[in-house]
């Protein structure tokens, strides 16, 4: 059992730490395996929007000199709207408090979603079957929206063609 787990959580840290490197090409290569409908959605929407990995635009603060670098695993913009994506491999829990999600990583969060001026921030967790809700999402007062989203390391595949088509039904509404 405790050695299942190990070999868990080293296989979400090897997805997820490829996820957290990964350049444009490492994008279309990601999706590769995606049917051939979602391939030509994925290729219509990467030529319409501008795609950074491990973007350093912004910092918590500029004067007296730029300190904090924020650093999103994906910036997607689609004309003036924005979506900010951030990997995580820690495995969630419905018996932790909020699940698990740690307030430092809600925090870096909510400041993606104030200095990006994000329309959207999606938060992806690798799926285990000690989380039973798939469809969390968090908004504040002030326009601040998270939505966790998660991959099942079984089906990678069709997970992250499910969190695609979602952030692209998102951004074809708000766009």
């Amino acid at each position: 059992m405790e050695k299942n787990r190990v070999m868990e959580k080293k296989r979400v840290r090897l997805l997820f730490s490829s996820i957290n490197i990964m350049e444009k090409n490492r994008v279309r290569l990601l999706f590769s395996s995606i049917n051939i409908m979602e391939k030509n959605r994925v290729r219509l929407l990467f030529s319409s929007i501008n795609i950074r990995t491990q973007d350093m635009t912004y910092s918590l603060f500029d004067t007296p000199r730029r300190a904090f670098a924020l650093r999103p695993d994906i910036v997607l913009e689609f004309g003036k709207r924005k979506v900010v994506m951030d990997t995580k491999w820690k495995l969630l829990s419905d018996t932790e408090r909020n699940g698990g999600i740690s307030q430092s990583d809600m925090y870096q969060m909510y400041a993606y979603g104030k200095k990006y001026e994000a329309d959207r921030i999606v938060l992806v967790y690798p799926y285990s079957d000690r989380i039973s809700r798939t469809d969390i999402e968090y908004s504040s007062e002030d326009n601040v929206r998270v939505d966790v989203r998660f991959v099942d390391l079984r089906t990678p595949d069709s997970s992250i063609s499910d969190i695609l088509s979602e952030v692209t039904k998102a951004l074809e509404w708000i766009g």
